[in-house]
């Protein structure tokens, strides 16, 4: 089983990027949670508070679930997720599924209650945080070599590349 969901905002909202990726094969479940910040959130702490800390509660809670997470280790990837991001290998248990379909809910819940609440911002405003947007599009595109191998074994070679070019 491999899922792939990714909520891009329009060009116009600082929204960050709603992402998950959860694999299930023989060796376990790997899985990565999070909101892609559209802002260097130490540059922007105002962006982390407002986007980024409602998911602190989501997150602890995964932490507690899982407390060996190691994460991806590529350094491209930790230096454009958030401070929240939940990613790592598990066993594939049916309480770890359990836990992991409830995190993809609590961060979509939490993406969600941001989505109501947010404005439009003009083009001058957005040149920043769609920069980076763009800039996290191409680098995916470029150098995700490990999730590009696990949508191929999951769905084939064909249907992988359409998945990744749609998604990224």
């Amino acid at each position: 089983m491999s899922c792939a969901i990714i909520i891009w905002p329009d060009d116009s909202h600082v929204l960050p990027i709603y992402s998950v990726y959860w694999a299930d094969s023989a060796k376990g479940s790997f899985f990565i949670i999070d909101l892609y910040p559209l802002a260097d959130c130490i540059r922007d702490l105002s962006y982390m508070e407002k986007y980024l800390e409602p998911l602190e509660e989501a997150y602890q809670k995964g932490i507690k679930y899982f407390p060996s997470l190691g994460g991806r280790s590529y350094n491209w990837f930790r230096a454009l997720v958030s401070p929240y991001c939940l990613t790592g290998g598990i066993d594939a248990s049916k309480e770890n599924q359990n836990r992991i379909m409830e995190l993809v809910f609590d961060y979509l819940n939490v993406y969600i209650d941001l989505w109501k609440k947010d404005e439009p911002k003009s083009s001058g405003e957005m040149r920043e945080y769609n920069v980076r947007k763009e800039a996290i599009r191409t680098t995916f595109q470029a150098r995700d070599t490990i999730g590009d191998m696990m949508l191929t074994k999951a769905i084939g070679k064909e249907l992988a590349h359409l998945s990744l070019i749609t998604q990224f």
